[in-house]
């Protein structure tokens, strides 16, 4: 059932609360702003069609709008220090939060999709799925526990642009020494030897891109040969363009899907 005349205009006037109009009417605070907006819409559709000669029609009309914008000014109501807090005052301070969240960012759900918004904010940014046509901008970190998608920007950390490709990729990167490797995402054995062994912590979903090279500290091989590459890593060879296989460290990187 919608609101009466009387209602609507008490609503206007800010003499009834849109959460009392909303309990007693069954419906959401949303559905009575909705009918907030179609009264106010209605008052002006027919002074217009009076051709606005109504002196009185156009006064009523300029203070129901100014009326309204001051009631749509909510704030939160405050609660007392150890005095009971009201189910209808909190339920209120909620749903105003949810509206001026709503205006700004577009309707709540799991995922946070500004549109073509933009968001800025000096702390942290996260959800499952964060996506932005505009920009979104952090003082701290951005976590997307599913996806983060900029669709018609870059994404940038600090200063520098990130790396993107057509595919979702991971890279694993390291040195490989007897004494003490770098690098994570791996662990290795062989180091220092003419045969290098590198397992990676997380298997790629499909094989990997692997690059070689020795070194540091590779005096006398000058070549780095692959015996076997698979998801879970590889196996090299280090020696002399003559064939002849000579002890050394070596350096990686490993691109492939993630």
């Amino acid at each position: 059932m919608k609101a009466t005349n009387s209602e609507l205009i008490s609503l206007v006037a800010g003499e009834l609360d849109a959460n009392t109009l909303a309990s007693r009417h069954g419906v959401d605070v949303e559905t009575v702003g909705d009918w907030r907006a179609a009264f106010l819409a209605g008052m002006r559709a027919a002074e217009g069609a009076r051709g606005g000669r109504t002196r009185w029609g156009r006064v009523l009309l300029t203070g129901c709008v100014v009326i309204a914008t001051v009631a749509l000014a909510q704030t939160l109501t405050p609660m007392t220090p150890d005095a009971p807090a009201r189910a209808d005052e909190v339920n209120g301070n909620f749903t105003l939060l949810k509206q001026w969240l709503e205006a700004k960012v577009g309707t709540v759900s799991a995922n946070l999709n500004p549109g073509t918004g933009t968001i800025t904010t000096t702390g942290s940014i996260s959800g499952s799925t964060l996506f932005a046509s505009g920009t979104i901008t952090s003082g701290g970190a951005i976590i997307a526990a599913s996806n983060l998608t900029a669709a018609n920007g870059d994404v940038r950390m600090g200063s520098a642009f990130a790396p993107r490709a057509d595919e979702n990729l991971r890279i694993v990167r390291g040195t490989v020494t007897a004494a003490s490797p770098s690098g994570t995402g791996y662990t290795s054995t062989g180091g220092g030897t003419t045969t290098q062994t590198i397992t990676f912590t997380r298997p790629f979903s499909a094989t990997p891109t692997v690059v070689c090279n020795v070194g540091p500290g590779a005096a006398s091989a000058d070549a780095c040969n692959f015996v076997s590459i698979s998801t879970t890593g590889f196996v090299s060879t280090t020696g002399t363009r003559n064939a002849q296989f000579t002890p050394s460290n070596i350096t990686f990187i490993a691109i492939g899907p993630n």
